[in-house]
């Protein structure tokens, strides 16, 4: 017998259960059916031992942001620091007043890993943890040859590699029969699934209620509509109604199913308490997620204890006469017409970030400005813990952007360097052209820090949560891709970095995998840049370079379902529930 007894599609169609139109339910009788069914599969799940749909989470960061000192290890093998001929190419600085930095790295569970997995990010009890817990669950592709340029592209080349195909969030809804297929907030990245089955959008200030906004309808007379304090208002007899008309139908799924799943539908008033527990009060639900992500993010930025990153003053130096981008030189704004927006030399840029009222930095200024935080980056992951955990959607496409709320004084025009104005409500550009050395490692280790505390709660949620297979908790049965567009080509200088779609790389977390995955090769000194990730040939790919399809194949291959480019092979496989590598140690060629 198969946990698909109890699907969606059963509810919607009243096949094999009513067999006839009296049954039929309205969409607000669905969405209560599918609560009760989710409590149904689950108990069902752990008396049979079965299998459960994994879950994707695409978790998207525009811009390009240079990735060199996160998730993207340039070295190789034993050596764990070297100084690049490539000034931009640091993970931590020796000596801030001369520049002096180099590319470190520490070793994690046999694989080397930039400095920025020593940082402490904070954690929803109000304590700390370290960022490197995420590195058991990690696997990392460097060394992807995007084959084309362009942020658009290759955004949605991450989901959808192939031009009008099917996009992974659509294979992975097609496996599932949750009451929304998939899921996505801002954009779908062209999503397509095979049966042809669509997505939901949820892009407004509450997007949860707008992700719900589906399931409004008429059950005979009654309207139910979206009240101040519950969704799908109306008086207790109502509400009582439907759940007893939803009880009466699913009675006749579990005639025939074991004591326990019986026993979930006995009890009308405990239906009716989920009910109005689970969508009775949204907007609190959500805000409360959301302020949980919204204050580790924040929490985790005003932690200065990385260091040669931000655990010392980190102070902006002159920048020589006739230089446009000097290392130490930051645009808060790409639109800002009046300039560059560079920084008055002797600021430190921890001062630049606001937490309650107060600068990080030496100066430690007070100031009426928003707090520092990563915008959209905790509204996306309230959601995508609201919908995985109560298995509202086993697909889910969530984004992140910049920093925002940043504040500097920073020289006003070329025509008055002299003159400085104070910035606020600024942004730092992922798009990081124009930003040097230091303060790509300062502002994108902020970044990653607000990054990490949010992937470190959201993961300790779905462990947490039973998923109702063998595999134990839905961080087993999840895979999470962090994708943005590309790495970024760094300027030997250290006066910025440009589009670097020739050696990108992309990265995967998961409870199925045990010990961190790194595949692929890079080239160490490919041309006057050196190496800054450029793609080399795998063995494994009969020497030619990784492409997109190939990690692709990969994702389709952990999710267990066809892969959008099969022609490119997977480099991974899934054996006892674990993702193991097909190829052989990463290397510098």
């Amino acid at each position: 017998m198969s946990g698909k007894k109890f699907s969606r599609r059963i509810f919607l169609k009243g096949s094999g259960v009513a067999g006839t139109t009296a049954f039929a339910l309205s969409p607000v009788e669905i969405l209560l059916s599918s609560l009760l069914q989710g409590l149904c599969d689950t108990a069902y799940a752990e008396e049979t031992n079965a299998s459960s749909i994994t879950n994707y989470i695409h978790l998207s960061v525009g811009g390009g942001l240079p990735r060199w000192m996160f998730d993207l290890p340039l070295l190789a093998g034993e050596e764990i620091e070297k100084t690049f001929l490539n000034k931009m190419l640091i993970t931590k600085i020796t000596n801030v007043s001369d520049e002096e930095a180099h590319y470190a790295m520490t070793k994690y569970y046999g694989e080397q890993f930039p400095h920025f997995w020593n940082a402490k990010v904070a954690t929803s009890d109000g304590g700390s943890r370290n960022v490197s817990e995420l590195l058991k669950h990690i696997l990392t592709f460097r060394g992807l040859n995007l084959q084309a340029d362009g942020h658009s592209l290759n955004l949605e080349k991450r989901m959808t590699p192939v031009p009008g195909g099917y996009s992974l969030s659509g294979l992975a809804a097609d496996r599932a029969d949750f009451p929304f297929p998939s899921v996505y907030s801002n954009r779908s990245f062209n999503y397509r699934a095979p049966s042809g089955v669509g997505a939901i959008g949820a892009n407004g200030g509450n997007p949860i209620a707008e992700l719900l906004e589906a399931f409004k309808g008429r059950v005979g007379s009654r309207n139910f509509e979206t009240g101040k304090t519950r969704f799908f208002g109306g008086n207790d007899t109502e509400v009582e109604n439907l759940i007893q008309m939803t009880l009466n139908k699913m009675e006749q799924i579990a005639e025939n199913s074991p004591n326990k799943t019986k026993k979930l539908f006995s009890d009308t008033r405990n239906a009716k308490r989920i009910f109005l527990r689970e969508f009775g009060n949204l907007s609190e639900i959500y805000n409360d997620l959301n302020d949980k992500y919204e204050n580790l993010i924040k929490r985790s930025l005003r932690m200065n204890n990385l260091s040669g990153v931000d655990s010392m003053p980190v102070i902006a130096g002159e920048i020589p006469e006739g230089i446009i981008d000097g290392s130490m030189n930051v645009s808060l704004d790409r639109f800002d017409v009046s300039g560059l927006g560079r920084i008055k030399p002797g600021t430190d840029l921890r001062d630049t970030l606001v937490f309650e009222g107060q600068t990080l930095g030496s100066r430690g200024e007070t100031i009426t400005n928003n707090d520092t935080t990563i915008s959209q980056l905790a509204k996306n992951m309230a959601l995508a813990e609201f919908v995985i955990t109560r298995k509202l959607s086993s697909s889910i496409a969530i984004e992140g952007r910049s920093l925002i709320n940043v504040t500097a004084e920073v020289l006003s025009d070329r025509q008055n360097p002299n003159a400085t104005k104070r910035e606020r409500n600024r942004f730092i550009n992922n798009d990081a052209h124009p930003t040097g050395a230091i303060p790509t490692l300062f502002y994108f280790s902020k970044y990653y820090k607000g990054l990490t505390s949010c992937l470190l709660e959201f993961f300790n949620v779905l462990e947490a949560t039973p998923s109702g297979s063998s595999k134990g908790s839905m961080f087993n049965t999840s895979v999470l891709n962090f994708a943005s567009e590309f790495n970024r080509s760094a300027r030997p200088n250290g006066n910025g970095s440009d589009h670097g779609w020739r050696g990108s790389n992309a990265t995967l977390f998961s409870g199925m995998i045990k010990a961190p995955i790194v595949i692929g090769n890079i080239q160490e000194e490919k041309d006057s840049r050196n190496g800054w990730g450029i793609a080399a040939p795998l063995d494994e790919l009969g020497g030619r370079e990784m492409v997109i399809g190939n990690v692709a194949s990969s994702i389709s291959s952990i999710l267990g379902c066809e892969s959008p480019t099969p022609n490119d092979q997977s480099l991974v496989k899934i054996e006892n529930h674990q993702v193991k590598s097909l190829t052989g140690r990463s290397k510098n060629v």
